[in-house]
């Protein structure tokens, strides 16, 4: 499945809103695996979200068959699909 976002910003690097985020988003961290698929690294995003299981994220430019394949759900963000778009010619 694949879920694409407006935008994926925290306040600050917490897991705790971080979980309530992908919570809201209909997801189950820990049961699926996630790829968040960025348009950047950002800081707060990479610090709240890496203590989570089965979570992984990586920046739309550097997407690979290998990660699309391990992720059972795929949220994109709007600036990181643009950034696909450019590198596959979509």
């Amino acid at each position: 499945d694949v879920l694409v976002v407006k935008d994926f910003t925290l306040a600050a690097p917490k897991t705790k809103d971080f979980k309530a985020l992908i919570s809201a988003m209909g997801l189950s961290e820990g049961r699926e695996k996630i790829l968040l698929v960025l348009d950047d690294y950002h800081l707060e995003l990479c610090k709240s979200a890496r203590n989570l299981r089965n979570l992984d994220f990586i920046v739309g430019r550097e997407l690979n068959a290998y990660q699309v394949l391990w992720a059972d759900k795929l949220v994109v963000t709007a600036p990181a699909l643009e950034q696909i778009k450019e590198v596959f010619g979509a």
